[in-house]
């Protein structure tokens, strides 16, 4: 006669089965959890698609992240005036158009024809005068011991004075000198329009090369 505590033990084959059981419940379970885990992973993309960060509005750059496109213009480059728009025809009370071509003393221009210079009438103009009286617009290229530079570079190394004096300038021509008062100081046909270092230095290198 088995005691009642007994009959609550289960057998081998009974415990087999039952773990067999508890195995596929565990099987199962898995699957449930890579279900429940998919589903999880759906729902966190779904999360993420909602709170995602919101489109800018019309009108605003999508590039850079900035509220409104940038709508200011582009610099324009500066404007170059070519040297070549002064004729004969230019008016000679204009003292801006005058500064671009009026150069020499007239004194050294008096071997030169008429038809040659760039204006027929004279033009009073202020200048740079050294101690010899040779005198050009601070701008003019001149030819200093075999050295192209500016009235005014010139100047600088042998110092000058200023003075107003009637001016003119030749007609260009290619290695046109004209002899000043002063000895190895030369005229050529060529002015530096601005009197700037730039203009300088390129005009030297035309006059080197022979132009």
């Amino acid at each position: 006669m088995q005691s009642d505590w007994l009959k609550d033990i289960p057998c081998e084959g009974g415990g087999e089965e039952e773990s067999g059981g508890e195995g596929d419940a565990g099987v199962d379970g898995d699957a449930e959890g890579e279900d429940d885990t998919e589903n999880g992973d759906e729902s966190t993309s779904v999360v993420v698609i909602d709170v995602g960060i919101p489109s800018p509005p019309p009108g605003s750059s999508e590039l850079d992240g900035s509220d409104t496109l940038s709508t200011s213009p582009e610099p324009s480059l500066p404007e170059v005036i070519s040297s070549e728009s002064t004729s004969e025809d230019s008016d000679d009370d204009d003292d801006d158009d005058d500064d671009d071509v009026v150069c020499i003393d007239a004194a050294a221009l008096d071997h030169v024809a008429r038809q040659d210079l760039v204006f027929s009438n004279h033009v009073l103009k202020a200048v740079l005068c050294d101690m010899y009286g040779s005198c050009a617009t601070d701008g003019h290229i001149v030819e200093y011991r075999g050295h192209a530079m500016m009235m005014r570079t010139y100047c600088d190394l042998v110092g000058c004075s200023k003075r107003e004096v009637e001016v003119n300038s030749p007609r260009y021509r290619r290695r046109l000198r004209v002899p000043s008062r002063t000895e190895g100081l030369e005229f050529t046909s060529l002015a530096a329009r601005y009197s700037t270092r730039v203009e300088e230095r390129m005009l030297a290198i035309v006059v080197h090369i022979g132009l």
